[in-house]
């Protein structure tokens, strides 16, 4: 069951919040899918005007029912720059390894038109944390990093601005929204560097063992005896 809270009243628009939004994710799933496959992921990691962008995968390629159960959906009655609909924040997270960004990418998802409108990009660390992560305390860059942004590289619709001012302005002053994201991100992260173990086990199972000469063999046992 969804359950369904007056999240804020500003001028002409309301809101809702969707804090179960499985209904939402499985009409949409399919869509989702199907839009994220056909070139919405960033193929490459590169710095473009101040803004870092990597690639990232669904958070509900690895975790499919979580996702179903977890995934936010805002409801909006209209106003003259949103229409009225529900606007699903798929989760994606960077997939590289080694990577520890600790950003989300949401492809916002349109109830009217089933389509990605925008990628919003976003950093829930301090910027001095993105300094340190980006080597580099250049303003812009830092800013570009935690977001919230419009992610460059990412196709966007007419609606983008205004439903990057609608995350920032109700999604992400929910704090237990921004704990869940923050667990998300982990979850995925760990499948990731399980997965990049799992394929450096298995090199070195399949690599031969390069035979020493006997040279090598008494400097290794020097070194043990040490």
């Amino acid at each position: 069951m969804n359950h369904i809270y007056r999240a804020a009243h500003s001028g002409q628009i309301g809101y809702q919040i969707a804090l179960d939004a499985s209904l939402a994710y499985h009409i949409t799933g399919d869509v989702i899918l199907t839009g994220i496959e056909s070139g919405n992921t960033v193929s490459s990691r590169r710095e473009h005007e101040g803004v870092l962008t990597m690639p990232f995968t669904p958070f509900h390629e690895a975790f499919p029912d979580l996702a179903a159960q977890e995934t936010r959906t805002i409801t909006t009655l209209g106003s003259a720059h949103l229409p009225a609909g529900s606007y699903t924040l798929i989760e994606m997270y960077c997939d590289e390894p080694h990577c520890d960004c600790r950003r989300v990418f949401f492809s916002v998802v349109s109830s009217n038109t089933l389509q990605i409108e925008t990628v919003i990009a976003y950093g829930w660390e301090s910027p001095a944390f993105y300094a340190q992560w980006m080597g580099d305390d250049d303003a812009e860059t830092i800013r570009g990093l935690k977001g919230p942004i419009l992610n460059f590289g990412s196709p966007h619709s007419d609606l983008a601005p205004a439903l990057l001012d609608l995350v920032k302005t109700v999604v992400l002053q929910d704090g237990h929204y921004i704990v869940r994201l923050k667990t998300h991100y982990a979850m995925f992260r760990q499948t990731i560097d399980a997965k990049r173990q799992g394929r450096l086990s298995q090199r070195r199972s399949t690599s031969p063992r390069r035979k020493l000469t006997n040279a090598q063999k008494r400097q290794r046992k020097r070194q043990h005896s040490r």
